[in-house]
C-alpha cells in the first residue's frame, strides 16, 4: 500500500533512470559558459551603459577598486 506522495518501484526505476541519462548527457556536453568580471558587467551590461558613453564608463570602470 502506498502512503501519500510516493510513487511504485517501476515508475522509480522509469524516473530513475531518465534522471541518469541527463546526468550522463550534461557529463558528456558541458555547457561554455562565459565568465567576466565585476568591471565588465558594469561597463557592458548596466544602466550605466544606457547613459554614460561606453568609452568613458570602461575608463571610469577600470581605475575604481571594487
Amino acid at each position: 500500500m502506498l502512503k501519500n506522495g510516493q510513487i511504485e518501484d517501476k515508475e522509480a526505476n522509469q524516473l530513475q533512470g531518465e534522471i541518469d541519462q541527463k546526468i550522463f548527457y550534461l557529463n558528456m556536453h558541458t555547457p561554455t559558459i562565459e565568465l567576466m568580471d565585476q568591471k565588465t558587467k558594469i561597463a557592458y551590461y548596466s544602466e550605466l551603459s544606457e547613459i554614460f558613453d561606453r568609452h568613458e564608463l570602461v575608463h571610469a570602470v577600470e581605475n575604481t577598486d571594487f
